[in-house]
């Protein structure tokens, strides 16, 4: 049921982020070669691995290192110099 769950969010999810995307390489903060696909692979990996369970029940540091992996994987995946604030 979750999983069904997860790939309905992927889907929903992937359309918005792609017009993100889209609006970032038209406003040359971005430089993505498939937004499409980028957006996909982005939002497939936020939302199956914010599900997981033992991400969650884990201490605060390991939590910490996923959401800073996250960050990192969107920048360099958007070609985007400081999304995110150290």
């Amino acid at each position: 049921m979750i999983d069904k769950l997860s790939h309905k969010l992927v889907e929903k999810l992937t359309v918005y982020f792609e017009k993100i995307i889209n609006q970032g390489i038209a406003e040359k903060n971005f430089s993505v070669k498939y937004p499409a696909e980028t957006a996909e692979f982005l939002m497939t990996a936020y939302v199956f691995v914010s599900n997981n369970m033992s991400i969650k029940c884990s201490k605060k540091e390991p939590v910490n290192n996923y959401l800073n992996a996250f960050k990192t994987m969107l920048e360099q995946s958007l070609n985007a110099k400081k999304l995110f604030e150290d």
